[in-house]
């Protein structure tokens, strides 16, 4: 319940409200106990709650379908819990649990012996199936009075015979709906002998009252009332079906136009029954209209799956699929959509493979869509990606507006790893699948399905930025196709109008002269497809925040004000974290080191995000770069201890509580027994636990990285087992050594590496110890030319990088030697620009950092005293 209320689900709160309010009836305090009990069926299924309106929807289906047992979902959920679950669920409130309390003591209970526990249900059913058929029986002849009622059912449906008319002579049209909804496993229909006994006399107008009641007799917990009226030369014939223990309007109901002639309407009741069954269906059936299956749990579980891709969550679809599959193992869209979403979430083949072979063995049952997606499947898990992508393509040709087979055309043309020679170029290469068709075909699917926007707006939009290619400093790489072998990369490079790659071997590998340029047209495309989904959703927070990235990325300083709206429409924590500590990124990258005001915004932003979200809080890793930013370098440690940040950033699960904390207390230069504690238990772990997953580069990054900033103000005594494994740390070590050799080489070195650089692209957390060395040897103008050029072009920087810990510790520690570099150079304006800004981000920072913040403090204040002319 804590956990449901902290995520906006508190009892009884629109939008998560209870069937009964949300159609209206008078409510119950159990009805909230529904609610609750919803979205914790949806949880131990693997389908998180739904957001905003949708959640209603979710309820009501609920409400109105049988719902499958939770074990039949997820086999390990205890039965104790599944029995709480239920109870919850109960169609009837008074049968729910009369509070909050009960509910949650119910699920704590210890569970029972499972062998005892099947013996005493088995008795149990036993006796209340003897029970219900003696009630039944009674019931029947009429031999009980109206309160000795039978249980009912809500998989059992009365059709009652319809009203007509006047003059419209009857044609057994109930019986034609009842043959249509009978053609549906997992529910029954009453029988027209047993149902004509339950009718009150003279029935042919019966009112709802008359209905339910004759429906209680018979055990149905659902009934369905139709009308046939006259349309002009045709026939309109209306159902609706109701729950038989509730007053209110009906679950589903549906309408469909006939010819006169009944015998010819086979099809119009189909469609009614599918309405009175399933409803008019969540926001996933606009992805997939197919049935393939007569199991009405399989379909069921069928359109949760659609409902999960729709918000994209993967998992969830994943779950409701299987769920579908084993339903029904001939369901061939549900073996399809399995394999197809596992592939979507890069999980092996081996885990997707079976299910696209055995919907592949039903292909005759497919559209052609589907047969050109499970054709591709195939393909993939045969190894053959190479025939994949063109039968995708084709699907696209064929469905221009279907998201499913534009996103598996993107996936399959961007997961192409394959180089193969170029048959017009000697010696040169080629990739197998062009990346500028992949980027223009995940354009058109995120423009298909925009609300994928808010599932991809992790690391602020991180996973879409990469697809996109807007950092210009990441590599596409790819392996040379047999006979050949070997690894290849290339950056970037716009021709003519066109995305491209040239790969080369990695030795070779230069940057273009158009890189800039590729990335410049990548980032609009970025801003395209985020006005579009903001157009869509223009009170979305992720939407906006999408479009806000955008135009930081394109240096628009329009930038702020679209991230303000964007934090004014955040209402979950996660949103709110998110916005708001975009925004100070934001802020600080557009005012350094002028605008004071605006910084000074910033540090309050932060400092209410600190105050609101403690250690513990969703975002981690994005709140530990803003306590970094404002110098509260414990709590940012303390966010970096949260096991989702080891996570997110693949720490070793041996070096889950040290690695974070000993990167940001390095990169922050203090304090110094902090960093010594944590060096000396990092690096005790890695000699002493031998994990056989790090190999001895990647046990070292662990401490090499936070050595290499830590080292201005705090040497490792690890250093000596560091050295030979990377020049900037050697040089380093050699300059405190008096040898000033090994810093020159390694510059000049890196001066030429950078050349074709652009600055915005070149990482603060490698330029600050570079510069600090050119300080170290008394250098200061080549260490202000260092640092300028990447300060300067710190507004279209992509937010991770600043997100990153030890570069978001890098920055501002930067903008100090700055400060200090213009001081000791006589350039007293800048220096007390620089100074300044450290002193407005810092000024509440913790006690380590005061000496630094009282320093900024002074060499501003000196730079303010009036000039004396001697």
């Amino acid at each position: 319940t804590d956990s449901l209320t902290g995520s906006g689900l508190s009892p009884g709160t629109p939008p998560y409200m209870s069937p009964e309010q949300a159609s209206g009836r008078d409510v119950d305090s159990r009805c909230d106990i529904y609610a609750l009990g919803c979205v914790l069926y949806e949880l131990l299924a693997g389908q998180p709650p739904f957001p905003g309106p949708t959640a209603q929807a979710v309820l009501a289906r609920h409400l109105a379908d049988p719902v499958p047992p939770l074990r039949t979902v997820r086999t390990t959920v205890p039965v104790g819990v599944e029995r709480a679950v239920f109870k919850a669920l109960a169609k009837v409130p008074a049968d729910r649990f009369a509070t909050a309390g009960e509910f949650a003591a119910a699920l704590a209970a210890p569970e029972v012996d499972e062998r005892a526990h099947r013996m005493r249900r088995l008795v149990a059913i036993v006796s209340a199936a003897a029970a219900v058929a003696l009630v039944g029986w009674l019931a029947g002849r009429r031999w009980l009075p109206a309160s000795a009622e039978a249980p009912v059912d809500t998989t059992f449906y009365a059709v009652f015979p319809f009203e007509r008319d006047s003059g419209l002579s009857s044609s057994n049209e109930d019986q034609l709906l009842q043959d249509a909804m009978s053609h549906w496993t997992g529910i029954d229909v009453v029988d027209r002998p047993r149902l004509s006994e339950a009718l009150p006399p003279n029935h042919s107008r019966l009112t709802v009252a008359e209905a339910a009641a004759a429906a209680q007799r018979v055990g149905a917990g659902r009934y369905v009332l139709s009308q046939v009226s006259r349309l002009g030369d045709s026939l309109r014939i209306h159902s609706a079906v109701y729950a038989t223990t509730a007053r209110g309007p009906p679950i589903h109901e549906g309408t469909v136009k006939v010819g006169p002639n009944f015998s010819q309407t086979g099809p119009a009741f189909s469609r009614i029954a599918d309405h009175l069954l399933f409803g008019d269906g969540g926001p996933g059936t606009s992805l997939d209209l197919s049935t393939g299956t007569a199991s009405r749990p399989a379909r069921q579980a069928f359109e949760r799956g659609l409902d999960s891709i729709y918000v994209w969550n993967l998992a969830a679809a994943d779950s409701a699929f299987y769920g579908a599959s084993k339903y029904d193992p001939q369901f061939a869209q549900a073996l399809l959509w399995l394999a197809l979403t596992r592939h979507w979430n890069h999980v092996p083949v081996a885990t997707w493979q079976s299910a696209a072979e055995r919907a592949a063995t039903y292909r005759r049952r497919f559209s052609l869509r589907d047969r050109l997606l499970s054709d591709g499947l195939l393909a993939l898990g045969r190894d053959s990606a190479g025939a994949a992508c063109p039968i995708w393509k084709r699907g696209a040709a064929v469905n221009p507006d279907d998201f499913v087979v534009w996103y598996a055309l993107a996936t399959c043309l961007s997961g192409d790893e394959a180089v193969v020679p170029d048959a017009g170029r000697p010696g040169r290469w080629h990739f197998r699948t062009s990346y500028h068709e992949a980027t223009r075909a995940y354009v058109r699917a995120f423009l298909l399905l925009p609300s994928i926007h808010r599932s991809l707006a992790d690391n602020s939009y991180q996973a879409v930025r990469r697809i996109l290619w807007t950092n210009a400093t990441a590599l596409r790489k790819g392996r040379a196709v047999s006979p050949d072998s070997g690894i290849l990369a290339a950056y970037p490079a716009w021709q003519g109008d066109t995305l491209a790659f040239e790969p080369t071997p990695l030795d070779r590998l230069v940057v273009p002269r158009t890189m800039d340029l590729a990335v410049r047209h990548e980032r609009t495309l970025f801003h395209d497809i985020a006005s579009a989904w903001v157009t869509d959703y223009p009170r979305s927070p992720e939407a906006l925040q999408a479009l806000a990235i955008s135009l930081a990325l394109l240096e628009d300083p329009a930038a702020l004000r679209t991230m303000r709206q964007a934090r004014s429409f955040a209402r979950t924590s996660e949103q709110r974290i998110r916005t708001a500590g975009a925004e100070v990124w934001m802020r600080i990258k557009f005012a350094i080191p002028s605008d004071l005001g605006s910084l000074t915004i910033a540090r309050a932003i932060a400092d209410s995000l600190l105050d609101s979200f403690p250690p513990g809080a969703p975002e981690p890793l994005l709140l530990a770069s803003i306590a970094i930013a404002v110098g509260k370098v414990t709590r940012a440690a303390s966010y970096s201890r949260d096991p989702r940040a080891a996570a997110e950033r693949e720490v070793p699960s041996s070096l889950a509580g040290t690695a974070l904390p000993l990167a940001v207390f390095s990169a922050m230069g203090a304090p110094a027994d902090s960093i010594r504690t944590l060096e000396q238990q990092v690096t005790a772990i890695l000699e002493h636990t031998m994990d056989s997953a790090l190999p001895p580069l990647a046990r070292a990054e662990w401490v090499l990285r936070p050595a290499t900033l830590a080292f201005p103000t705090y040497r490792y005594g690890s250093l000596p087992r560091l050295k030979g494994i990377d020049d900037l740390l050697d040089a380093e070590v050699a300059l405190a050594d008096g040898d000033t050799m090994p810093a020159h080489r390694l510059l000049a070195q890196r001066q030429v590496e950078r050349r074709d650089v652009q600055p915005v692209n070149r990482s603060i957390d490698v330029l600050f110890p570079e510069a600090w060395l050119m300080w170290s040897m008394g250098d200061d103008a080549a260490a202000i030319a260092w640092l300028d050029p990447t300060l300067a072009a710190l507004p279209g920087t992509a937010p991770e990088v600043l997100e990153d810990l030890p570069r978001a510790a890098a920055l501002v520690r930067a903008m100090v030697l700055r400060a200090e570099l213009a001081d000791r150079s006589g350039d007293k304006s800048s220096a007390a620009r620089w100074a300044r800004a450290v002193a407005v981000l810092w000024s509440d920072a913790d006690a380590p950092l005061q000496p630094i913040v009282q320093r900024m403090q002074r060499v501003a204040e000196w730079t303010q005293r009036p000039v004396v002319d001697h």
